[in-house]
């Protein structure tokens, strides 16, 4: 009895021995990899005409991967940059990875500033309050107010594709506002609405869109 007493402590105490032999090391190297996370840095500002992140260098033993950012239309998950409206801040989420063993940790949010298309003015008025609310405003100064009757043209190139849409929105006009609207296809024109696809602005996705008033709707 007293033997296999013996023994079962012996064996006990040889499976925690074990056990903190085998965790100490990941300790460890937890400790390490959070101490090379919480080191590794980029510029606070990105410089304007800057197209993609630069994935800053870590040690040999381990891998850095940008997981993905909160602003995907101005940095993606790819890290190439897309010039916002104004000025954006950005936070980066990124994760190391120990090549030998597979251990990952994330590495501390990391923000940077995009240089923006324009310089924003507070002067130059609020953004509206709208749902969904607008990413980005740019304030031009000055009022603008929508007639009770107008045209929305249509860019001929893209008439097909936008025609069903635009005819919603002037039904919608009518019997929301008791506005008269007619779709036609056309060129921009003063005191006009004009829609059209044709943009370089990738940022914007499937169901983005930009829109300027001034002495056009476009």
């Amino acid at each position: 009895m007293k033997t296999k007493l013996f023994y079962a402590a012996a064996s006990l105490c040889l499976s925690v021995g074990v056990a903190s032999a085998t965790n100490a090391p990941d300790s460890v190297l937890l400790k390490q990899m959070n101490e090379v996370a919480a080191g590794i840095k980029l510029p606070a500002s990105v410089q304007k005409g800057t197209t993609k992140i630069t994935i800053p260098q870590v040690a040999n033993q381990y891998t850095l991967e940008l997981r993905g950012t909160d602003c995907l239309p101005v940095i993606d998950r790819s890290g190439t940059i897309f010039t916002p409206l104004t000025d954006a801040d950005v936070q980066l989420y990124f994760q190391l990875t120990d090549k030998a063993s597979g251990t990952k940790v994330d590495v501390p949010n990391i923000k940077v500033s995009v240089p923006g298309e324009f310089k924003q003015s507070d002067s130059k008025g609020l953004p509206p309050r709208v749902i969904p609310s607008l990413r980005e405003w740019l304030g031009y100064g000055g009022s603008a107010a929508m007639p009770a009757k107008g045209e929305i043209i249509l860019d001929p190139a893209f008439a097909q594709e936008l025609q069903e849409g635009m005819q919603l929105f002037a039904s919608d006009l009518k019997e929301q506002s008791n506005y008269n609207y007619k779709v036609k296809t056309g060129a921009p024109a003063k005191g006009k609405i004009y829609v059209t696809l044709n943009t370089e602005d990738k940022s914007l996705g499937k169901e983005g869109y930009r829109l300027m008033v001034g002495d056009t709707i476009k």
